[in-house]
């Protein structure tokens, strides 16, 4: 039988973030002039509402979370937006 340590400190998480990151090529820059940005941000208490067709759905993530907003300008305006937890379900 093989003991499995979880990690649920947010510093741990956040360099996670940063290697996932960094393994896909995304580099630290500034977002004038580029087809697409994504911003990483801590978030507290998140709440989002969103409707996809006729449905709402709602996220709630309580306490810390990272905030990962990715937003596609060209050829056409797209954002996508998730959120990691190292406590609660993740969206």
């Amino acid at each position: 039988m093989m003991a499995v340590k979880t990690r649920t400190s947010f510093p741990l998480l956040i360099d996670e973030v940063a290697r996932a990151i960094g393994r896909h090529g995304i580099k630290v820059g500034s977002a004038e002039n580029v087809k697409a940005a994504m911003r990483v941000v801590r978030e507290e208490n998140v709440r989002r509402v969103v409707q996809v067709y006729w449905t709402a759905f709602q996220a709630e993530i309580p306490g810390e979370s990272v905030g990962l907003h990715l937003e596609i300008a060209q050829p056409r305006v797209h954002w996508v937006e998730a959120y990691v937890s190292p406590t609660a379900q993740s969206w």
